[in-house]
């Protein structure tokens, strides 16, 4: 028990779904923000890598650069603590399939890879507005707000979780 109480493993819960025990799924609205507050943390990292580590010079090895630290950021805040930085801030989190309290690292391994196009020489932009577009896509015309990448990773979900501090 924590000092107000309440057990510390309760904070953050998932958010239930009406009279039933299945949470919420989060709004496209709601990733969309986690996502966007995650990219300003992971672009300051690049810059900051790219600052102090001589990583060669030109813009394919800064994307590539790029690429790889915004997969691993996902990779390692979702698979361990099933949340990015962004996503706590939202209020969300991804759940592995079957209810799963986090995605394995395999999982979040193949619902982010499409953060490496990105790295990709001359076409990576575009492979990469064109991935986040198909995605957002999938999620706004799916009942459980699952996108393509959700479901290629054997069924992960973003749903909302509920902050019992306040």
């Amino acid at each position: 028990m924590s000092n107000d109480g309440t057990d510390p493993e309760s904070r953050g819960a998932i958010e239930p779904s009406g009279s039933h025990l299945d949470p919420q799924p989060a709004t496209l609205s709601s990733r969309c923000a986690a996502r966007l507050v995650d990219g300003m943390i992971v672009l300051l990292f690049a810059i900051i890598v790219r600052a102090v580590i001589d990583v060669g010079q030109g813009l394919y090895v800064t994307a590539a650069v790029f690429g790889v630290i915004t997969f691993a950021y996902f990779l390692v805040y979702e698979s361990s603590q099933g949340s990015t930085l962004g996503k706590k801030l939202v209020g969300i989190r991804v759940l592995g399939p079957d209810s799963a309290p986090r995605p394995t690292l395999r999982q979040s391994a193949v619902r982010n890879a499409f953060t490496l196009l990105s790295s990709i020489p001359y076409v990576g932009a575009l492979f990469s507005i064109t991935a986040y577009l198909l995605i957002a896509s999938t999620i706004a015309s799916n009942a459980n707000k699952q996108g393509i990448h959700d479901r290629l990773a054997g069924g992960t979900r973003v749903v909302r979780v509920r902050n019992l501090s306040t």
